[in-house]
């Protein structure tokens, strides 16, 4: 289930928004978006399928949040069960980390605590957390 956090910063204001273990589509050009849930109250064809799940961390270097993909599918599945289930059976938790797409830097789950990037002159409170 995906969650997010949002954090900021008690002098200045600047905030950022980290997303946990959210699931994404491919579209046909290759790019990644965030899956979109059909209409119940319709029939799509073709069906949606889901392509894996992902996360937009905090990178310190670019200084800005930036995607990390925590698993993909060789195949995209039909409900976003079975990509959260191949994670898990992976043994993922959603918490993971990795390199910066960009630049390579480790990117940040958790920005409790850790220096404004915009004034630098307090630190980054999590002000609210909420299921997208």
């Amino acid at each position: 289930m995906p969650y997010a956090y949002v954090y900021q910063c008690p002098e200045c204001a600047f905030d950022v928004e980290v997303l946990l273990c959210r699931e994404f589509e491919r579209l046909p050009d290759g790019a990644r978006r965030d899956y979109q849930y059909p209409d119940p109250a319709l029939y799509e064809w073709p069906p949606r399928r889901v392509s894996g799940v992902w996360s937009r961390l905090w990178c310190p270097s670019c200084r800005e949040v930036q995607p990390h993909v925590l698993h993909e599918m060789d195949e995209p599945a039909e409900h976003p069960a079975q990509v959260f289930l191949a994670a898990e059976a992976q043994g993922l938790r959603g918490l993971e980390s990795g390199p910066c797409p960009v630049c390579g830097a480790t990117l940040c789950v958790e920005l409790e605590n850790q220096r404004c990037p915009a004034c630098e002159n307090s630190t980054l409170t999590c002000i609210g957390e909420y299921e997208p």
